[in-house]
């Protein structure tokens, strides 16, 4: 099984629609899911936030464990937000949506860069 029928079962359990997980995920429209469903490649980062929403790990959706997707999939609970994160928080919501898009294009880049970092330090 791939990854975007992997996506796609999760969803459908979940009773989510294409649209709703794409505006879980940030996206405009539905299409990008269906490209994610339909076996388009996917960032690292996001098979960790497309787990979170679905309620599955991440080596599920990655096909590393064949177990399907349960009710009974642990959830990790995040400590509170700091106080940086709040405040980032309070900014982020005064901003345009051209401007709160490029932030997110940055974190996500951001955030693939330090898993590229912490993969040559692991192997290196």
């Amino acid at each position: 099984m791939t990854i975007g029928e992997r996506v796609k079962l999760a969803r459908k359990k979940k009773g989510m629609t294409q649209e709703e997980l794409a505006n879980q995920l940030g996206y405009k429209s539905k299409s990008s899911v269906t490209h994610i469903e339909n076996g388009r490649d996917i960032p690292r980062a996001m098979v960790s936030q497309l787990a979170k929403i679905l309620d599955v790990t991440p080596s599920y959706l990655m096909g590393w464990e064949d177990e399907k997707p349960t009710d009974h999939t642990p959830t990790i609970k995040k400590p509170a937000m700091t106080s940086r994160q709040k405040k980032i928080c309070e900014l982020f919501v005064d901003l345009t949506t051209e401007q709160q898009d490029n932030i997110i294009g940055r974190a996500e880049l951001m955030v693939e860069q330090n898993e590229e970092e912490c993969l040559k330090e692991e192997t290196g």
